[in-house]
């Protein structure tokens, strides 16, 4: 029962993760880490909590960018729904656009919160969800840099991957 909970979470944010494809328009901002797409998502072992997620992902910048860790937090009303952690560094090659495995430990604080925040979402409604999150980037120039914040709508943090909601 747990797996089918966290298979609908992942779900959810690989929909997150693909407003890019399907609900999205595209800026022209040459210089960002864009969300292509995302293929496919799947358990990793035995575990229910460990997931992979195939995406493209193109890194537009002048140097490669590597993800040292993540931790985001999916939160609807002001409650958590969910916590995903990166659980292995990944690295973007400049200039590129790259499929990745992006490896998630997922951790559901309420379930049936989860399926109902993925049913929204699936029919276009993203009012009153927003994500915490800290991340450790690197590039060859900049060794560690620390990206947070809370509290950010689900259309700011999909701008943030260089797209907008369409009205």
């Amino acid at each position: 029962m747990k797996r089918f909970f966290v298979k609908y979470t992942i779900l959810l944010f690989a929909v997150i993760a693909s407003l890019g494809l399907s609900s999205c328009e595209k800026k022209e901002r040459p210089d960002k880490l864009e969300i292509m797409s995302v293929e496919k998502v799947r358990n990793d072992s035995d575990s229910s909590n460990n997931w992979i997620v195939t995406m493209t992902v193109a890194n537009n910048t002048l140097h490669n960018v590597s993800f040292k860790s993540a931790i985001a937090y999916l939160s609807f009303g002001g409650k958590k729904i969910c916590r995903l952690a990166l659980t292995e560094e990944i690295v973007l090659p400049r200039r590129s656009t790259t499929k990745i495995d992006v490896p998630l430990r997922v951790t559901l604080a309420n379930p049936i919160l989860a399926i109902s925040a993925f049913n929204m979402i699936v029919k276009g409604n993203y009012d009153g969800f927003t994500i915490d999150y800290n991340a450790t980037l690197a590039t060859r120039v900049i060794k560690k840099m620390n990206v947070s914040d809370k509290n950010v709508s689900l259309k700011e943090f999909a701008g943030a991957f260089n797209s907008e909601f369409k009205k």
